[in-house]
C-alpha cells in the first residue's frame, strides 16, 4: 500500500506557475467537495477546471445546487462546473463485429 502524498500549497502554486499542468477539481455536488472549492476559492487557489461527472442519477436539488454553486463561481472569476455524462456508450461496434 503506498502512503499518501502531502503536498502544500506552495508547491502547487510552484507547479502552477511553471505552467506544468493545470489544477483540475473533481466535484461531486455534496457537502464535502462544495466545502472544498469554497475554501480554494476563499484561499484565491487557482482553479482551471472543475469536472461534475453526471450519471444521470442525482436528486433534483443537487442538479439546482450544481447551477447555482456554478453560478457562484462564475461571479468570483472561477471556471463554470463541467458537467460530463451522462451519454449511451456502446462497447463494441455492433457494425463491425459479431459475437
Amino acid at each position: 500500500m503506498q502512503k499518501p502524498v502531502s503536498v502544500d500549497r506552495a508547491a502547487v502554486v510552484r507547479l502552477y506557475d511553471r505552467g506544468r499542468g493545470m489544477i483540475a477539481v473533481s466535484f461531486g455536488g455534496g457537502v464535502n467537495s462544495t466545502a472544498m472549492v469554497c475554501e480554494m476559492v476563499r484561499r484565491c487557489e487557482p482553479i482551471n477546471l472543475i469536472i461534475f461527472a453526471d450519471t444521470g442519477g442525482e436528486r433534483p436539488d443537487t442538479y439546482a445546487h450544481i447551477d447555482t454553486f456554478s453560478d457562484w463561481l462564475i461571479e468570483r472569476e472561477y471556471p463554470a462546473i463541467t458537467k460530463i455524462g451522462p451519454e449511451p456508450c456502446t462497447v463494441f461496434d455492433t457494425t463491425a463485429a459479431t459475437l
